[in-house]
């Protein structure tokens, strides 16, 4: 699937479920409904964000998807969450 840019600051899929890229420079950042699939390396290395929430659609995070997030102190999961790949907050608070 190719991705299309949603916002200045993210990339999600054509059809909204899976979430690319994020170069959010808001403190809060929500994830769009309807997405299941938060990609690899999605959040990694942004130093702005610092509470990321995600709706229930989600069920699988991506490797190293919030990795080196020094600010990030908090973070809501879904309910529907079943798969956490590997490294998911390596490096991060």
């Amino acid at each position: 699937m190719s991705p299309t840019r949603i916002s200045r600051s993210s990339i999600y899929s054509k059809d909204g479920t899976i979430l690319y890229n994020v170069t959010s420079s808001a403190k809060t950042y929500k994830v769009k409904d309807f997405v299941r699939h938060i990609g690899e390396y999605a959040f990694n290395g942004n130093n702005t964000i610092r509470s990321v929430t995600m709706p229930n659609s989600v069920q699988t995070v991506g490797r190293y998807a919030f990795g080196e997030m020094k600010k990030l102190s908090s973070i809501r999961l879904s309910k529907s969450l079943q798969k956490l790949e590997e490294g998911v907050f390596l490096g991060s608070k």
